[in-house]
């Protein structure tokens, strides 16, 4: 028995009855039929004042108009349920095929021993070099005094033969004084000693050309190589005085002292006869003792004496004094 809206529905042999509406319908039919009632016709009825009229009416019976019977809506029938697609048979994965066996590498052939490099010859262990003496004082005065002759341009000088003798031209030099302009010219008054006494003459030289004066006439000639005394050489720097003071051997500091109201050092040294030739001129060839006077204000060789260690042999003093002031040489 399934209830659906107040409804009993009769559910057999797959047929639905709808008997309870059916029912009710019937007996309500007898029972109105049973209790109708005929209600005859009455004439009016007079009423007095204040009394009620009752008006009886018969109704007329209706004929009983039963409902329509519901049509049974027919249970749809159930769709059936979609057959399920079946599933793709599964393709079966092809057996793999077995690698190929792998060929073996061949044993590498090893490589031929390495002949072992030669051992390096060491390097030759450095020479140290040789410790650094300090300068002495003494040497120091001097390489001072040799760089300040080679950059000089002008200076004065004068020089005296005190002992020895130097030829020029058949006479004996005793004493020149002069200008020097680097680096070939000067000019100087030359005293010479000849039979009958002694005579001035003068000297020039202009780019290297000395020229010097007749004894006799005063007249110029030109001077031949063994009359030419070469003063320029004094300021050159690779073979006037200036190297050889830088070369002394044995130098020693004598001491303070004061020429020419200048204050100087004097430097004493040995030279040798190679040394002796280059500061004579190539007149004297033998070693000797050279004396050296070095201004302590200004670095510049005030004066020098060369004197040859065999008794009886060349004396020379040179003095020095103008540096760098204005020199013109000419006749």
């Amino acid at each position: 028995m399934i209830k659906k809206s107040g409804v009993g529905i009769l559910r057999r042999g797959g047929r639905l009855f709808f008997v309870a509406p059916v029912l009710l319908i019937f007996w309500l039919s007898l029972f109105l039929t049973a209790c109708t009632v005929e209600v005859s016709s009455m004439p009016p009825v007079e009423t007095t004042p204040g009394s009620v009229k009752m008006l009886f009416v018969q109704e007329k019976p209706q004929a009983l108009v039963l409902p329509p019977t519901p049509t049974n809506t027919p249970v749809p029938t159930p769709t059936a349920a979609p057959t399920a697609t079946p599933f793709p048979t599964l393709t079966p994965v092809p057996t793999a095929t077995p690698a190929p066996t792998a060929t073996p590498i061949p044993t590498a052939t090893p490589y031929p021993t390495a002949t072992p490099y030669p051992s390096a010859t060491p390097f030759p262990s450095a020479t140290p070099l040789p410790t650094t003496t300090p300068t002495p004082f003494e040497t120091a005065i001097l390489t001072r005094a040799a760089d300040n002759l080679g950059n000089l341009n002008t200076m004065h000088f004068v020089l005296e033969i005190r002992q020895g003798k130097v030829n020029l031209s058949g006479a004996e030099l005793k004493r020149a004084e002069g200008d020097l302009k680097s680096p070939d010219n000067y000019q100087a008054s030359v005293r010479l000693k000849i039979l009958f006494g002694e005579v001035t003459v003068k000297i020039v030289a202009l780019g290297g050309v000395q020229q010097m004066t007749d004894p006799i006439t005063g007249r110029w000639t030109k001077s031949t190589p063994a009359e030419t005394l070469n003063l320029a050489g004094m300021l050159d720097r690779r073979t006037g005085f200036g190297p050889v003071l830088k070369n002394l051997q044995n130098v020693r500091l004598v001491g303070s002292e004061l020429l020419n109201n200048a204050t100087v050092y004097h430097v004493q040294g040995s030279a040798s006869p190679a040394q002796v030739e280059q500061l004579t001129f190539g007149n004297l060839h033998q070693a000797a003792t050279v004396d050296a006077w070095v201004g302590q204000d200004d670095g510049q060789l005030h004066q020098l004496h060369l004197k040859e260690n065999a008794p009886g042999n060349g004396f020379w003093a040179l003095a020095f004094s103008a540096f760098n002031e204005p020199v013109e040489v000419r006749q």
